[in-house]
């Protein structure tokens, strides 16, 4: 049985990359998809996409970066009728390069869209997933999550925070019938390394969005409590994990730092 049929799922950074596949591959007419991402036009384009496979899909442009936007979001969905009952935390961005090079006021707002609203969200969605005694959540971290990242800090900081909260509020609500799993994708073919200036090479070939949102629903589907997609990064996971502190982040600092 396929637990993804016949929800109401909201879908957050579903515009492209990783969101985008992840809308096509839910598409089924049993689905209502709620999407939301910053890009009108091309959420519009995957909203066509989805309603195409018989999905109830509706847009709601906002952006997750503005403090109070979960709130903003979430009441035009209530409004509108519809009670979440998975949600799918995907948007997030990072900035690669020494701490100083960047202003505050970008570090608020990957901390407001990459933390804070994911936060909010989750618990926005969560009374009307535990009055029905089902639900599910996707948190999208990173492998950034497994070590600290010398110039990538606050990004892999705020993906170490999504695993943490994810992995707690599993074993919180899963007696509950609620399941909460994060995904942790490594390097994917997406514009998120346009807009970070993170390297592509790190380690050996990037994967594609297909397959990472293919490895995300498959692990939210069998319950996980976290799946780090693609054998590469599941083995650089561990060992992010179980090495000296030291040795990582000299190993971190020569990955991203100016030498390259």
């Amino acid at each position: 049985m396929d637990t993804l049929k016949h929800q109401t799922i909201l879908l957050t950074g579903a515009s492209r990359g990783i969101g985008a596949a992840m809308a096509e591959q839910l598409a089924d007419p049993t689905v209502t998809l709620l999407l939301t991402a910053r890009a009108e036009d091309r959420l519009q384009n995957v909203a066509q996409a989805a309603s195409a496979h018989g999905a109830h899909t509706v847009i709601y442009p906002q952006d997750l970066a503005q403090p109070g936007a979960a709130t903003v979001l979430f009441d035009r969905v209530q409004a509108d009728g519809f009670a979440p009952t998975v949600l799918i935390n995907n948007a997030g961005f990072g900035k690669k390069g020494a701490f100083e090079a960047e202003d505050v006021a970008t570090y608020e707002a990957m901390l407001t869209l990459n933390v804070t609203n994911l936060v909010s969200l989750t618990r926005l969605c969560l009374p009307a997933m535990l009055d029905a005694g089902r639900g599910g959540i996707l948190n999208v971290a990173s492998t950034a999550a497994y070590q600290p990242l010398p110039f990538f800090a606050a990004y892999g900081a705020s993906k170490a925070f999504v695993l943490n909260f994810s992995e707690a509020l599993h074993e919180e609500y899963a007696p509950r019938g609620i399941t909460v799993t994060c995904l942790s994708p490594g390097s994917t073919q997406t514009a998120f390394h346009e807009r970070s200036g993170a390297p592509t090479d790190i380690l050996g070939p990037q994967s594609t969005p297909e397959d990472v949102a293919q490895d995300g629903l498959r692990a939210l589907r069998s319950g996980k409590r976290s799946h780090i997609s693609g054998w590469r990064n599941a083995v650089g996971g561990i060992v992010g994990r179980i090495a000296p502190r030291a040795a990582a982040l000299k190993v971190s600092r020569f990955l991203f730092g100016p030498k390259r």
